[in-house]
């Protein structure tokens, strides 16, 4: 996630840590970035170098997928301790929401190594139980309502891309049918929206960062079906979550609907930034939006925005607490 552009300081300690933040988008914006790195690439590519060496993992059917952590989203490698202690932060969370009457809905984005497993190298290894597997079952044996997006999203595979051929994440297609069973394990089957109700036409595939990284230019561009959501993205206005201790490149978002109705928190990464409010936008008066920063987010969002319903989603490969993390001014 290439770091935002720094909106202006609102208080003292916003100011001190302003230059950070300058800093990190310069290094992710400098000119020609994307030409330079995929130039670079191509170049160690076509000098012998293999694709296969780098962060992108070139699978079948084209498919290109991350690296990083890949092992542990195939369950060939599990983590224990990491996995207590996450299972820890979203119990105690959903004990302080619960004294809140707030509803906790805790899901992981999956990665597509795990939908489209059939696609990835035959040498990568693969394990059960996987780590999201464990904490599925730690967080559910604390009264946590757990959603396991998995099942859903590969019976959707026949029906077209859920994930995007040359990016990590899922497609607008794909999002839907994550939203679909957030919203119905927060106990509203009303908000539900219908694949049928929206306009589908066939666009190229724009998300492509794998392909960048890669210096995989000569890969044919792919299309998809996708669903028109330009009314649904015109109809929010976005705002920032004021008074938050966010991280350096890290940001959030207050998007508002302009009728009234119910709040919703969603604490994750770019599978939830910008994917989910257009499908919340026709039921709920307001969708915020902040990062997880590997449990150092700020719990005094809760007070900010006083949510009616939590969504805590991250993608599964980041789905684990910084060494000694844990939220800002939690109780």
């Amino acid at each position: 996630m290439l770091a935002p552009a720094p909106t202006r300081p609102r208080s003292l300690a916003a100011w001190l840590t302003f230059p950070r933040a300058v800093n990190a988008y310069l290094g992710d914006h400098f000119a020609f970035r994307r030409l330079l790195i995929s130039a670079d690439n191509q170049l160690h590519w076509r000098l012998g170098g293999q694709i296969d060496g780098g962060e992108v993992l070139r699978g079948k059917a084209d498919r290109l997928f991350l690296r990083q952590n890949l092992l542990i989203v195939t369950g060939a490698d599990a983590r224990p301790a990491a996995v207590n202690a996450y299972s820890a932060l979203i119990c105690a969370l959903h004990t302080q929401l619960a004294a809140r009457s707030v509803p906790l809905v805790f899901s992981m984005a999956p990665s597509s190594a795990v939908i489209y497993a059939e696609d990835l190298p035959n040498w990568v290894p693969h394990g059960a139980p996987s780590e999201a597997d464990l904490l599925f079952a730690q967080t559910r044996a604390c009264g946590v309502k757990t959603v396991d997006l998995r099942p859903a999203l590969t019976a959707a595979k026949p029906g077209g891309s859920i994930y995007y051929h040359y990016d990590t994440h899922w497609t607008d297609k794909g999002a839907l049918i994550a939203y679909n069973a957030l919203v119905e394990g927060l106990g509203r089957p009303d908000w539900i929206t219908p694949p049928g109700s929206l306009h589908w036409r066939e666009v190229p595939e724009n998300f492509a960062d794998l392909q960048h990284m890669s210096g995989a230019t000569e890969l044919p561009t792919e299309t998809m079906a996708a669903p028109d959501l330009t009314a649904q993205r015109q109809s929010l206005r976005e705002s920032i979550i004021d008074g938050l201790d966010d991280g350096p490149g890290q940001s959030n978002a207050l998007s508002t609907t302009g009728h009234p109705g119910p709040t919703v928190l969603i604490i994750g990464d770019s599978y939830a930034q910008d994917f989910m409010p257009p499908y919340f936008a026709a039921h709920v008066g307001k969708i915020a939006w902040i990062h997880h920063q590997w449990c150092r987010f700020d719990w005094n969002v809760f007070d900010r925005v006083k949510p009616d319903y939590v969504i805590f989603m991250p993608a599964d490969r980041f789905a684990s607490c910084a060494p000694g993390a844990r939220p800002s001014h939690m109780p």
